[in-house]
């Protein structure tokens, strides 16, 4: 048997440990897994919402259990709430065409035409570098330069549409103004949804150590 040694014990040092235990690798992880936040004996999920489950029902499928067996996840709708001074909108969970008829009810046709082009065009450029963004490691030999090209912030002429934008952008960690990959993170919420898991993210952590336990990892 092989044996693989891997530093760092968060999700993916996990989620690998426990796939590599499955293909008969010996595994050996050093780290300390996500927990959730304890102040005053009261647990706080700092990570509360949860995007592409599909990703951990493969997991926990090819790694002998079912999701459901070991976590509780429902869907949260609605998604988001946009809150501004002089209105407010609702972007519905799973639904574009709800999201469309919000926008189109509040801030009129051209604005939700122009919010459906932008999911377009994320939609476009998704399919293109899902697969060497997340499902390999990036290679610039698969690259696809014409589709990098097109990756650039995206001109949106409704000033709420913007501030949306701006939100998708801190929401994975980038500058209000620098939203070049917000339509992408949309689209993929929109398609994938957002779920919360009974107990956060440090219950996700601790069922999948607890599956890499099981299968022998140490």
């Amino acid at each position: 048997m092989k044996k693989v040694f891997i530093e760092g014990a968060g999700l993916a040092g996990l989620t690998c440990a426990a796939r590599l235990q499955k293909f008969k690798y010996q595994t050996f992880l050093v780290g300390e897994p996500f927990r959730n936040t304890i102040i005053d004996g009261f647990e706080f999920d700092t990570a509360p919402l949860f995007t592409l489950p599909a990703v951990y029902r493969d997991f926990f499928q090819k790694t002998g259990k079912h999701f459901g067996q070991v976590l509780e996840v429902k869907a949260v709708d609605p998604a988001f709430i946009f809150q501004f001074p002089d209105l407010e909108i609702e972007f519905a969970n799973l639904s574009r065409s709800a999201r469309l008829i919000e926008i189109k009810n509040k801030l009129g046709e051209i604005a939700a035409t122009e919010w459906d082009e932008l999911l377009k065009t994320g939609e476009y450029l998704w399919e293109r570098m899902r697969e060497n963004y997340l499902e390999w490691e990036f290679s610039w030999l698969r690259a696809d330069l014409a589709t990098l090209m097109k990756l650039r912030i995206p001109r949106v002429g409704n000033p709420y549409l913007q501030k949306i934008l701006a939100h998708y952008a801190t929401y994975a960690g980038y500058p209000a103004g620098l939203y070049k990959w917000s339509h992408i993170l949309a689209f993929v919420e929109e398609s994938f949804g957002v779920w919360q898991i009974n107990g956060g993210l440090g219950a996700l952590t601790e069922a999948i150590r607890t599956r890499a336990s099981e299968l022998g990892c140490t």
